[in-house]
């Protein structure tokens, strides 16, 4: 018996310590911090799981939207420094393009050829071809995580995509 007082006065709380004999009594269901039985029906642990659920959330939306955010960089990079000569579209039909001998990024063939470690070292370093430059580099221009980027967008010309 005297345990059994003893477990409910550790549970009782004094709301303030201005106020004289005022107590309250904490909740067992609160007790518990925040388990969950196999089936998850348990009422008493709702609480921390919705927290858990609403943080899970608010992280794969931030998520969604950084890859989004880096996409729409990517595009305008291209239209920036890439367009000029591959064309909006990645075809290489552009007047310097069609000069230098851009490839159509929209053949499947190319795209087969290209790996990204390709694309990468082509837009960081640059490309030349029997001493002269075909291709400027933009190393010093965009991050390696923009030529990353750039190198994923070039694989949205395939054709079907």
């Amino acid at each position: 018996m005297k345990d059994a007082e003893q477990a409910r006065s550790d549970r009782v709380v004094h709301a303030s310590n201005w106020l004289p004999a005022k107590k309250v009594l904490i909740s067992p269901q609160w007790e518990r911090k925040g388990t969950m039985s196999l089936l998850g029906n348990d009422k008493t642990a709702t609480r921390p799981i919705r927290m858990k659920k609403v943080v899970m959330l608010a992280v794969a939306i931030l998520a969604a939207t950084v890859a989004t955010a880096r996409a729409d960089n990517a595009k305008v990079n291209w239209q920036m420094y890439c367009a000029m000569c591959h064309g909006k579209k990645g075809q290489g039909n552009t007047p310097a393009g069609r000069m230098l001998g851009a490839p159509n990024y929209r053949d499947p063939k190319v795209q087969a050829a290209l790996t990204d470690e390709k694309a990468f070292r082509a837009i960081k370093d640059g490309l030349q071809k029997d001493g002269r430059m075909k291709m400027k580099s933009f190393g010093g221009e965009l991050t390696d995580q923009d030529i990353r980027d750039l190198a994923q967008y070039l694989r949205s010309f395939k054709k079907g995509k």
